[in-house]
Parts: structure tokens; sequence; C-alpha cells
């Protein structure tokens, strides 16, 4: 599935979604030459992650990966959560953006066997929105 589409579950597509939006812009805070990255090395290294910055998409695979720990996931996420509080709409964004996979999953269960009208979405004038 493309990242800016939603699929429900009879196969009709919605583009731009909110989920789809979430990911074009967590791509952009990860893009090189300087992507975002958590700092690691705030973290006990007894948990067994990298003691440098890492940038958010390779935070986000480590999270994903089943050979890291409740305990090493639980810290990151501690440290995510204190980012956003403490800076502000990227670090927001980027909680959300390595939350992804699983609000995806949770939005396609959530949608499984729908059959009514999609709605409509304009990210212009969501609230929130940053385009206005």
């Amino acid at each position: 599935m493309n990242t800016d589409t939603f699929r429900t579950s009879i196969g009709r597509v919605a583009q731009n979604s909110p989920l789809g939006e979430v990911q074009r812009a967590f791509e952009a805070l990860t893009c090189q030459p300087s992507p975002l990255a958590l700092d690691c090395r705030q973290l006990p290294p007894e948990l067994g992650l990298p003691e440098q910055h890492v940038p958010l998409d390779e935070l986000r695979d480590l999270l994903l990966d089943r050979a890291t720990s409740y305990a090493a996931r639980d810290a990151v996420w501690s440290l995510l959560c204190t980012a956003a509080q403490q800076w502000g709409r990227h670090w927001i964004l980027a909680a959300t953006g390595i939350a992804l996979p699983g609000l995806r999953r949770a939005a396609k269960r959530l949608c499984a066997g729908y059959r009514g009208e999609m709605p409509t979405w304009n990210p212009k004038s969501s609230p929130g929105s940053s385009r206005r």
C-alpha cells in the first residue's frame, strides 16, 4: 500500500489520508543531510541501544525489531514523550511517525468490514494544520 493512500476492506482508496500526511512529514524529518535524531546516550547502556544519536527512521526500525527488549522500547518511548513535551511540534511528529506502523494496524482493524462512504479529508482545513 502506498503511504498516501488508505484502502478499505472493499478496495476503495482515499487519497491524502491523515496517516499518509504523517508519513510524508516524518520522511521530511528523517531526510539527509541532517535527519532528526534521538540522543540515546541518555539511556542506560545495559538496554543494548546504540550509545549515539539515532536517526528517527533507524530508531523506528530498532523499536520494531523483535530483538529489542520491552525495557529498551519503554525507555525510548519515555525519552520521545519527554522530547515532544519539551521541544514541541517536530518531536510530536517524530513520536507519531515512529508510532505509524501501529497506528496503521489499528486503523486497518477498525475499518475492517466497513461498507459505508469514505469520508473526505482536507489537510488544509484540519484542526492544527500548519498549512493555513
